[in-house]
């Protein structure tokens, strides 16, 4: 069990996380990993000071002494401070380029004939923008946002953000001016027509000459 919940930290966070429980003495712990961070590497160092170890870069299990486990901790997260910030960085794939002008029904009737979706048949993630507001965000429900994003040349789209009611403040100024999403295609049910549902999004630089 701490093995699956090492591993729903590390996704939700983007950190390597481990996780130990801790019974008679010994701490059995799993550990999880993000892309870019050799979990098995960073951690073979402190090898001889464990009872068991063993794993690989991106999943590792280990056994230590509770009496150690702090002093261990310690050392570790020393350690883990040195890793380059870029590579702590959250990132999110996406599976292609979109315009909005190609958020239609036509696309979204393709996309269905992709599901079902889950484990080993992701959900297609699609890069849009530089887009802007057209007209202000709404909240809405339980902390959940929708606004309309315009691109360039005018074309139109709704956009869901479930539980995104802080966006708006949290975004580093992306409602003030162009920015770009990463978005999945959905059926707008109230409305019977296709909508983005928010991934992620973040501020278009400016550009400088």
């Amino acid at each position: 069990m701490v093995g699956i919940a090492a591993g729903r930290l590390a996704r939700r966070f983007h950190r390597p996380a481990l996780l130990f429980a801790v019974e008679d003495g010994l701490a059995i712990g799993s550990g999880r990993s993000v892309p870019g961070i050799d979990l098995h590497g960073f951690l073979r160092p402190w090898e001889p000071r464990l009872e068991r170890f063993g794993g690989h870069s991106q999943a590792v299990g280990l056994t230590a002494r509770e009496s150690a486990l702090a002093g261990l901790a310690q050392e570790w997260e020393a350690a883990a401070a040195t890793w380059p910030p870029e590579t702590l960085a959250t990132q999110v794939e996406y599976d292609q380029e979109l315009a909005i002008s190609d958020v239609t029904s036509s696309l979204l009737d393709r996309l269905a004939r992709l599901e079902p979706f889950g484990v080993g048949n992701p959900e297609p993630i699609f890069h849009i923008g530089p887009c802007r507001l057209s007209g202000p965000p709404r909240a809405f429900g339980a902390g959940h946002l929708g606004f309309c994003a315009r691109a360039t040349d005018g074309s139109t789209v709704e956009v869901v953000a479930w539980q995104g009611a802080q966006l708006a403040a949290t975004s580093g100024g992306m409602f003030d001016g162009e920015f770009e999403m990463l978005a999945a295609v959905e059926l707008d049910r109230f409305r019977n027509r296709p909508r983005l549902r928010l991934v992620d999004s973040r501020p278009v630089a400016a550009q400088t000459n």
